[in-house]
């Protein structure tokens, strides 16, 4: 059973509503509650009005999803396309966007390598209206070179420079700058996800690291060293294959000396510490999924959403070439050949069924391909990396406690994972940690004054609430 003290702290974290959310930065955002007094049913309401009118009664979404942006009859938040639209609707200007993206939505702020984004903000900048936005992005797409491959590089602070240079220019120009960087144009940040690698690289190491020194311990209980040293053409092979193979010996042997359970919890350490990379994912989905409605503010790492991330390159390449795909197969007849280039695209994921030989046929199948794969096409978000962040800082330090012969010290503790976590933070172009996001609050109450309670801490502690 959970600490009772930590259960505590973290159920008043959930119930109080001193954090900021979308709701809250939205109407402070358009002037709906000047004087910051407590959200009433009345206030949302009017500044839900307010925001109807001062958008021109657009439908960014449904009207009771667009209610529920201002936490009436339930709460959620804009995508991020939805947010740009926003912006645009209220003739806002590319740092307001910026704003909304990082403080409004808690998402990284503007991604300078996603073609989509650098023309809403050149736009913005330009107070060129949304409509116009959509044609500058078929015009991209449209002369989009679809043998384009995309540089797997950190662009992302040149782009950033060159742009500021560029959004005076005309669009004439500034299209032609587009295409000269087309390939630097892949949709994610390099950065963000190889911070991802290195933390998920880290845990996996120390991971594996636990689970070997607990199988050493329990193989000292058996005979296995006396057993290895018995069968000398086994030299060569790795630890991994010897436990498996003395675990069929033992089982075939039915030896009484060794019981089932230390037998089984051989086997299950062994497939951590002694594992191919392949199993790294399943590492870290057991440690950092959760399974229950509070997944949605503390993040779920379940396997499926760990192999989105870890495949962004790949999946958002997929994805722009759908769309420079379903771009040119626009306003052309359904009955006309496919063009060669989309049926060798399509052929890569159909997996020998029939290929789409028309236009209508082929737009049909990337219609279907598009909504599916849209849903993988994940940017990295504070919720991925700071758990990650949490546990690698919270080892080190207890690393260091070993080291040098101290004891837990709150502050030193937390400060180190502070410091870890804004320089993260920073370097992917999110906000810095913030104790008014619910996220932030969970994470720093970790780290009590008499305990420091680890991520898998807090995901029991949730289980329970």
């Amino acid at each position: 059973m959970q600490n009772d003290f930590f259960i505590n702290i973290v159920n008043s974290i959930f119930i109080s509503n001193s954090f900021v959310r979308f709701d809250d930065f939205l109407i402070q955002k358009i002037g709906g509650n000047k004087e910051n007094q407590e959200l009433t049913e009345k206030i949302r309401h009017n500044a839900y009005l307010l925001f109807r009118k001062k958008t021109g009664y657009i439908e960014f979404a449904s009207l009771p999803t667009m209610r529920r942006w201002f936490g009436i009859n339930g709460y959620t938040q804009p995508t991020r396309e939805q947010v740009y639209e926003i912006c645009f609707a209220l003739s806002l200007s590319g740092e307001d966007a910026e704003e909304f993206l990082r403080m409004g939505i808690h998402e990284p702020g503007v991604q300078f390598n996603d073609f989509h984004e650098i023309i809403y903000l050149y736009c913005l900048e330009n107070c060129l209206p949304w409509e116009k936005a959509q044609d500058i992005l078929k015009q991209f797409e449209d002369s989009l070179d679809s043998a384009t491959e995309f540089a797997q590089t950190h662009s992302t602070n040149q782009l950033m420079e060159q742009f500021v240079l560029k959004k005076g220019e005309s669009l004439e120009h500034f299209m032609e700058w587009m295409l000269m960087n087309a390939a630097s144009f892949k949709g994610y940040s390099k950065t963000a996800l190889d911070y991802f690698n290195t933390y998920h690289s880290l845990i996996v190491k120390y991971v594996r690291m636990d689970a070997g020194e607990r199988l050493d311990a329990l193989l000292i209980e058996t005979d296995f060293v006396y057993w290895v040293k018995k069968r000398k053409h086994f030299a060569g092979k790795n630890q991994g294959e010897l436990i498996r193979k003395y675990i069929r010996y033992v089982q075939k042997r039915n030896s009484a000396g060794i019981s089932k359970d230390l037998l089984d919890n051989i086997r299950e350490l062994n497939k951590i510490a002694n594992a191919d990379s392949k199993s790294s994912q399943s590492i870290l989905s057991e440690i950092f999924s959760l399974r229950n409605k509070h997944s949605s503010i503390i993040g779920n790492m379940t396997g499926k959403h760990l192999s989105d991330l870890l495949n962004l390159p790949v999946q958002m390449e997929r994805a722009i070439r759908a769309e420079k795909a379903m771009a040119e197969l626009s306003g052309k007849d359904g009955i006309l050949q496919c063009p060669c280039w989309i049926q060798r695209f399509i052929a890569e994921y159909t997996k020998g069924k029939e290929i789409p030989d028309t236009v209508a046929a082929a737009r049909e199948w990337l219609i279907h391909f598009r909504a599916e794969h849209k849903r993988r096409c994940r940017l990295i978000q504070r919720q991925d990396i700071l758990p990650l962040v949490l546990y690698v800082a919270q080892r080190q330090y207890i690393d260091k406690m070993g080291d040098n012969g101290t004891e837990y010290y709150q502050e030193s503790a937390k400060s180190l994972f502070v410091e870890m976590a804004n320089v993260t933070l920073s370097s992917c172009g999110m906000s810095a940690l913030n104790p008014d996001f619910q996220l932030d609050a969970l994470l720093l109450a970790c780290f009590q004054a008499e305990e420091m309670y680890s991520y898998e801490d807090l995901i029991d502690t949730l289980e329970q609430i």
